[in-house]
């Protein structure tokens, strides 16, 4: 697929499915497009058309060593829909994904179709953080190597059942991520670009229809941070999957496939 280049950078992107409404989805902290479940995108392509793309300063998408910020993502995100001159579409962000997605809503107005905001946060002083032994965990880096940080990291976001019974599953979805790890200067510009986030006193000006989804078990990002969004959002309609984490998306896979499905499809009519 090829990269196109606007604002004096050169984003990655792949366009899937050809027919139905246009969904965008963004891609949460130091990931990139082939972090999304293969399952996942073929099953939403086959009913809507998707746009997929790595944020600057990861994946196969320029990492130029500046300040980035969470609005200025979501205008690299606004920039790819006018380059590939789509006017508006549903726009899905995960984690830091979700927070992009947020500010997307608030900019772009006119090219927000639908909003679905997964496992993310507000930002600010009212978001709800995650225990000091996460943050610990996930700073827990010196002297692994890539493959070992990623198998760290995996009880972070699955259940124990799902690590024990998916390890051939989670093995081909790290041969596909770990080619393409963001570089440790970059990751750091996401993350504090994602640490000074704030859309808390702002969410009540979204006014398209938004889906707030979340694992009630998320421990990467408390799920009390999707109720508080909900609150906050008119209208928003908050989806909680039972019993699982961060990567609930993956773990209800067709469950989450067809609440997206439904949402996009209703808020196309």
């Amino acid at each position: 697929m090829p990269g196109i280049k606007f604002d004096g950078i050169e984003f990655y992107y792949e366009l899937h499915g050809s027919a139905g409404p246009c969904l965008m989805l963004i891609c949460g902290l130091g990931s990139h497009l082939d972090a999304w479940d293969v399952e996942l995108v073929e099953a939403l392509s086959a009913k809507v058309r998707l746009i997929l793309f790595d944020n600057r300063g990861a994946g196969r998408s320029d990492k130029p060593d500046i300040e980035y910020s969470i609005a200025m993502h979501a205008d690299d995100a606004a920039g790819l829909l006018d380059a590939l001159g789509v006017a508006n579409a549903h726009v899905l962000g995960a984690s830091m994904g979700g927070m992009i997605a947020q500010e997307f809503a608030l900019r772009h107005p006119q090219k927000t179709a639908s909003l679905i905001l997964c496992c993310t946060a507000p930002g600010g002083d009212n978001m709800v953080p995650p225990e000091p032994e996460v943050i610990e965990t996930l700073a827990r880096v010196d002297g692994l190597t890539p493959e070992e940080i990623w198998r760290k990291n995996q009880p972070l976001s699955f259940t124990q059942e799902f690590l024990d019974n998916n390890q051939a599953w989670l093995d081909r979805k790290m041969r596909r991520e770990l080619p393409y790890t963001a570089p440790p200067f970059s990751f750091k510009r996401q993350m504090t670009a994602a640490m000074r986030h704030n859309s808390f006193d702002r969410l009540p000006e979204i006014k398209c229809s938004t889906l707030v989804m979340t694992g009630t078990e998320d421990i990467l990002i408390p799920p009390q941070n999707s109720e508080l969004i909900a609150s906050r959002i008119p209208g928003a309609v908050l989806k909680q999957y039972e019993n699982l984490g961060h990567a609930f998306m993956t773990e209800a896979r067709d469950a989450v496939v067809g609440d997206i499905l439904e949402f996009v499809h209703v808020n196309s009519a």
